[in-house]
């Protein structure tokens, strides 16, 4: 079993649920070392590397193999999956980084998990209903 550190989207329960089929308590957490941007054109966020940058989130624990199977997909070919330590660094976490080569899409806007939620959610959701959350990245 692992952890996910979630900071864009998959915050939302009602987006995880969505995504995995299974409904998880999460709990706020922080991670160093990132910083989190908007992409262009799209609802969702990138996170990067960057020493000195911070980035809040959530943190869903004891996930099982098929739960990052349906993260894997859902997150498509522009992110790959790294281990990194959350708070304090007694935690480890399963991250969703942005991949290096589709850096051109990332905005220099910071993204807003607030402005996500009253803006973007609802369309973001019937995106997902339709394509039954599978790469729904890539279809924005």
């Amino acid at each position: 079993m692992k952890s996910l550190f979630a900071y864009g989207s998959l915050m939302d329960p009602d987006i995880f649920l969505l995504v995995t089929g299974e409904c998880h308590q999460s709990t706020p957490a922080l991670i160093t070392g990132f910083e989190r941007f908007s992409v262009i054109g799209e609802s969702y966020p990138a996170v990067v590397r960057n020493e000195q940058g911070i980035v809040e989130g959530v943190i869903y624990r004891d996930l099982n193999d098929r739960v990052f199977e349906q993260l894997d997909s859902f997150e498509g070919d522009e992110y790959h999956r790294v281990t990194i330590a959350v708070g304090s660094g007694n935690e480890r976490a399963e991250l969703y980084l942005y991949r290096d080569s589709w850096s051109e899409k990332i905005s220099a806007e910071p993204w807003s998990y607030e402005q996500f939620i009253l803006y973007e959610k609802p369309r973001f959701i019937q995106l997902c209903h339709d394509s039954s959350c599978q790469n729904t990245r890539n279809s924005e």
